[in-house]
Formats: structure tokens, sequence, C-alpha cells
């Protein structure tokens, strides 16, 4: 059978979706480790959330972009969330995970 971009994608929702309790326990490491990374901070934290990507959303993605590489080219597959009570602490928050973490910022 050829591969087309639409059996590429159907196969990729399917093993996301089976993998999907692994990407769950990624989302917990990663507020796991934003925690780690904001506990000594000034900024005042309100949250702090990760999911990974949406179901609908991802098929969405994955027709609109039309990749032959997903697993390689989708690079949200989880998404966090620090939400601060005030303004101020957003740059606080952005220094503090930009010194920690690898920042992609072409994607």
């Amino acid at each position: 059978m050829a591969r087309t971009r639409r059996s590429i994608a159907e196969r990729f929702l399917k093993t996301f979706e089976r993998e999907k309790p692994i990407y769950d326990q990624a989302s917990e490491q990663a507020i796991a480790l934003i925690n780690e990374v904001l506990v000594n901070s000034p900024a005042v934290i309100h949250a702090i959330t990760a999911r990974p990507k949406a179901l609908p959303s991802l098929r969405l993605k994955l027709a609109e972009k039309g990749y032959w590489q997903p697993k390689r080219q989708l690079t949200d597959l989880i998404a966090a969330r620090v939400v601060t009570y005030y303004k101020d602490g957003v740059p606080i928050v952005q220094e503090a995970l930009s010194n920690a973490l690898e920042i992609d910022k072409v994607r």
C-alpha cells in the first residue's frame, strides 16, 4: 500500500491514542519540573498545568500541515501553562524557565 499523508496521519493518531498514558505521564513530569524550577521564584504563581494535545486538535493539525513525519515534525504534543497572579510575574517566570530549559524559539 502506498503511503499517503492521510495514511501516515491516521497511523500516527492511532499510535498517539494508544500511547496517551505516556503523554499524560509526561505532562505530570512537566508540571513537576516547572514547579522545581519556580520553587524559589519571586513570582506569585496561581497555577501550573500541563496536558497532552487533544486528539481532535491533533487530527486537525495533521490535516492542515500535511506532515510526512509527524513524530519528528510535531513539536507541541504536550502543552504547559504557568498562570501568575500579577502581570509583573510573567517575565520572571519566562526568564527562570529560559535559564533552566532549552527553548526552541524557531518552532
